[in-house]
């Protein structure tokens, strides 16, 4: 009986952490159902395997990169053109991770799968959210990109599994992502005393779309959101500690 007890001490954490990160991935499932729907819809639509976008999210969980991945594994061997083709997509990846370096630390292997599991959508959420009084943040994290992943591996799956029986016209439905970030931008907003860090990250694609086009914008962005951030870190801490008095 004791034992028993002891065990589900144990548990008791790890539950209140998942209870609390559920509710804060619900719009990443609204958006990951639609267009993991598309993807694997898609993927059918090229004569691919049925197992095959399940298996690409659990081991790439790339996003766009695993809609190109799909239509690169259909022409000619070129692991070179690939690897840049990923790096390309996927660069602003290590502009997140220098963000979330502390945030992630000292969490044993929950550190690993959060890295290796980091997607824009869970970087939205792990980089605001704060857990409630009471429940671990490094499991509260955790269960926030294990849910974000499975969504996304669940409705690829799904979509896959349509594809195989239903005709679908995928066009258009990855702008649900778009109208998802536009509701976290605006949430994160509203909670911020001062908006310096978003008008940053307003402006800096802005007028990096202007210098360099629709193409090549990305990239020299992310590089511009992080100097800028870096130059101005201790104003902006300092107005925040103002606000919060």
């Amino acid at each position: 009986m004791q034992k028993q007890n002891e065990i589900k001490l144990n548990r008791a954490p790890v539950w209140r952490a998942f209870r609390a990160a559920a509710p804060q991935t619900l719009p990443v499932f609204a958006g990951y159902l639609v267009l993991g729907l598309g993807y694997g819809i898609y993927v059918q639509s090229l004569g691919l395997p049925v197992w095959l976008p399940p298996l690409m999210g659990t081991v790439v969980y790339g996003g766009s990169l695993e809609f190109v991945l799909a239509s690169l594994l259909l022409g000619s061997f070129a692991p070179v053109s690939a690897f840049l083709m990923a790096l390309m997509i996927q660069a602003r990846h290590l502009f997140y991770g220098l963000t979330m370096l502390q945030r992630y630390r000292g969490y044993g292997l929950r550190s690993a799968y959060m890295i290796f599991a980091m997607s824009d959508e869970t970087f939205s959420i792990t980089c605001s959210a704060e857990p409630p009084e009471g429940v671990d943040r490094g499991w509260f994290m955790f269960f926030i990109t294990l849910l974000d992943q499975f969504y996304w591996v669940a409705s690829a799956a799904m979509g896959a599994a349509l594809g195989a029986v239903l005709p679908f016209s995928t066009e258009g439905v990855d702008f649900v992502m778009t109208a998802m970030f536009v509701v976290i931008f605006l949430n994160q907003w509203e909670k911020e005393k001062q908006h310096a860090s978003a008008v940053i990250g307003l402006a800096a694609p802005l007028v990096c779309l202007r210098i360099f086009g629709a193409g090549s914008f990305l990239i020299p962005s992310m590089v511009c959101i992080l100097a800028a951030l870096l130059l101005l870190r201790r104003p902006i801490e300092a107005k925040e500690s103002e606000a919060a008095r």
